[in-house]
Formats: structure tokens, sequence, C-alpha cells
């Protein structure tokens, strides 16, 4: 599902925010460390912060009158992704171990105008993906099981914000 969570001055302070703050490598908790290259900055819930996650949860609930899961709220920190040239994350699920088995819907919402880089398109596998995912504010919401992947940045940097609604195990 594709909504528009952010407009272009919302885009801009969270570019602020995000660049603003330290990051790390991106990192993958199986694989080799050229399976996820790019750059990840946590935003925590603070004061701050809290229009970004009162937005994306009135998001989830929305998205999620179409998948009818059961969703208790957010309970990992925001992640402000940052793929410049040749950077990327593979094919993957947003499920794996411990509290990340707990994750049933996933977020991602584009912070970066598509006319500032080329390359480094979200694809599903067995899914198409909305030509509208590029456009600054989209946020497209999919289960976390769905395989994806950020394709390899050719030109100019992609950021983008991803978010995770938890709830009991699937059954």
């Amino acid at each position: 599902l594709l909504r528009v969570a952010f407009d272009q001055a919302e885009c801009r302070a969270l570019f602020t925010l995000g660049d603003a703050l330290s990051g790390t490598a991106g990192r993958v908790e199986i694989g080799a460390d050229t399976y996820r290259v790019s750059k990840i900055v946590w935003i925590e819930p603070a004061e701050a912060t809290h229009w970004i996650y009162h937005r994306l949860g009135v998001m989830f609930a929305q998205a999620n009158r179409h998948y009818a899961l059961k969703l208790i709220g957010l309970v990992e920190a925001l992640q402000f992704t940052v793929y410049r040239p040749e950077q990327h994350f593979d094919w993957h699920i947003d499920l794996g171990s411990g509290q990340t088995s707990a994750r049933k819907l996933s977020m991602t919402v584009q912070l970066s105008d598509a006319d500032n880089y080329s390359g480094g398109a979200l694809e599903f596998i067995n899914a198409p993906t909305p030509a509208a995912a590029r456009e600054i504010g989209a946020a497209t919401v999919f289960p976390s099981y769905l395989a994806h992947r950020v394709a390899p940045v050719q030109t100019g940097v992609r950021r983008s914000l991803a978010a995770w609604a938890y709830g009991p195990a699937f059954r």
C-alpha cells in the first residue's frame, strides 16, 4: 500500500534531523558486510520526535485496515538510512530472531526527491513497486515477511525512513 506520509517541508526536517545524528554502517545479523552498504541512524522516541511517531502510527493503523493484522504498535526506534552511489541493501525480509520476530508490517518513507538520485529503487519479489514510491514523502507499507531490496544507487543520495509495526506471533 502506498500513501503520502510527509510533505516536502516535513521531509526536509527529517533530513536535517537524520543528518545531524551520528550514524553507523548498516549491517545485517548474518551474511557478508557487502550485503548491506549504507549509513543508518536511529531516531529515538522523544518529545521532539513525537510528531513523527504519531504520524507513522496513524499510517500503520490506516494501512492495517487492508491487512487486518493484530498490531500493538511501534517497538523499535525509527531507522533513517542514507544510500550513496554503489550502496544498497540486497534481498531480505524484515523478520528475524528475537525482537524482530514480532514485526508485522514494514514501512519505508521516501525522503529524497526522486530527481536527486538514480537507481536505488525499492523492489519486491513477485510484487510490483508503485512508481509513486519514489516521490518525496511517499510511504510504502507492506507485510514484513515480503522479500524486498533497495537496488544500488547509481548517482546522488537516497534518504529514507524505515519503521515496523509489531504484534503477536503469526499463527
